[in-house]
């Protein structure tokens, strides 16, 4: 299992060499590292507390590895990593020609097969907006034996795995998803930072590429998903306060579910659009291309309602009713939870819910006094107009 270890470290600048000591705790073993840059050579301390080690490696900034050239004991003995009989002190020496890049991870494979990584940097967590702050990130910034310096989000998931981002992947793309969350959906955005199953799987999608595209830039209301961007508009709920007067609010729990649609539905973005294609050259026929649209749809809303029903305690569900708080939520819930009735695996509940989804209403256009009509019925027409471009 590889590991990067999130580690404190103690850098020392002096003379003609710097010294970065680094270390990796793990459930059941401790490394630590001390490396020393000098003119021509590489010089790391490792305390392996009793873990032999078969194999070592000193991963460069551009990539390259090295070998060591030397391993010695405490005492200047000569080591080898062939053997269970090591010294818990090893002094590795790498080669560092001119024209060698900085040292940044050693890599330790140890005689049972576990594969480590230590990065050698002195690392220091610098403050973060609450914004991204609520997504699970947080910045270090890293010094490298060579005195280089980089900064690095770093994201730790709900399962534990660990995410590093550059400093320009966040700022140029992750953070703008973000912050336009919290601008077009402020009281959503409140509510999902209280729920990390949810801030992880959108920052997922960010880190992969895919970008919030805001509450209104096209991609909700077409009848196709942009691949790698997505938009949902705030859900609002009308009441009347004591006056009698009306008033809108924010509906976070709607809101969110079908921001988490819109979400999914950009995932399988290019194959609907693959789909489209063969319906124009006249390659899908009607039958086909209504079911297959339909299944896409029941996949995306199960998932959507899975993410939210594992993580329901964060959004605030005790407003709900009083606030007539959760339409969108309450209907997609009943349809997912009427399929899994009686189904014996997740394939089975899409099946019963996409023929669902075909008897549903939905509005015959974008217009609010649009007439509702079956959904079958409006992917029955869109099939026909489809092939009108064909026959075109």
């Amino acid at each position: 299992m590889n590991r990067i270890a999130p580690i404190i470290t103690l850098a020392l600048l002096s003379g003609a060499c710097s010294s970065t000591k680094s270390g990796h705790y793990g459930a059941e073993q401790e490394f630590n590292a001390n490396c020393r840059v000098q003119e021509n050579k590489i010089s790391i301390e490792i305390q392996t507390n009793g873990q032999p080690l078969s194999e070592l490696g000193l991963v460069l900034q551009d990539g390259t590895v090295l070998r060591p050239d030397v391993v010695r004991g405490p005492r200047g003995k000569n080591v080898s990593l062939d053997t269970q009989e090591q010294p818990t002190k090893l002094m590795v020496s790498f080669p560092n020609s001119a024209g060698t890049s900085g040292p940044r991870q050693l890599t330790l494979t140890t005689t049972s097969g576990d594969n480590t990584s230590i990065l050698l940097a002195d690392i220091k967590s610098q403050s973060i907006d609450s914004r991204f702050a609520a997504f699970g990130y947080t910045r270090e910034q890293r010094t490298f034996p060579d005195g280089s310096k980089e900064t690095m989000y770093i994201r730790v998931a709900s399962d534990g795995e660990r995410h590093e981002v550059s400093r320009d992947t966040f700022e140029n793309e992750i953070s703008t998803s973000i912050k336009r969350i919290y601008s077009s959906l402020p009281e959503t955005a409140e509510e999902i930072a209280d729920t990390p199953g949810v801030t992880h799987f959108l920052a997922n999608l960010f880190e992969q590429g895919c970008q919030y595209a805001g509450d209104g830039m096209g991609t909700e209301n077409t009848s196709l998903p942009s691949s790698g961007e997505f938009s949902s508009k705030p859900v609002r709920v009308i009441h009347y306060n004591d006056q009698g007067q009306e008033v809108k609010d924010e509906d976070p729990l709607s809101t969110v579910t079908r921001l988490l649609v819109q979400a999914i539905n950009s995932t399988h973005a290019e194959e609907l659009h693959d789909l489209h294609e063969r319906v124009r050259n006249g390659e899908c026929d009607e039958a086909l291309f209504v079911h297959t649209e339909a299944s896409f749809k029941a996949r995306a809303l199960k998932q959507a309602m899975d993410i939210i029903r594992d993580n329901l305690e964060g959004l605030s569900a005790s407003d709900w009713k009083d606030k007539k708080y959760g339409h969108y939520f309450t209907l997609y819930l009943g349809w997912v939870e009427e399929a899994e009735s009686g189904s014996e695996s997740d394939e089975a509940t899409v099946t019963n819910l996409t023929r669902l989804i075909l008897r549903s209403l939905t509005r015959k256009g974008l217009r609010p006094d649009a007439k509702p009509i079956a959904y079958r019925l409006k992917l029955q027409r869109q099939y026909s107009a489809l092939t009108s471009e064909f026959s075109e």
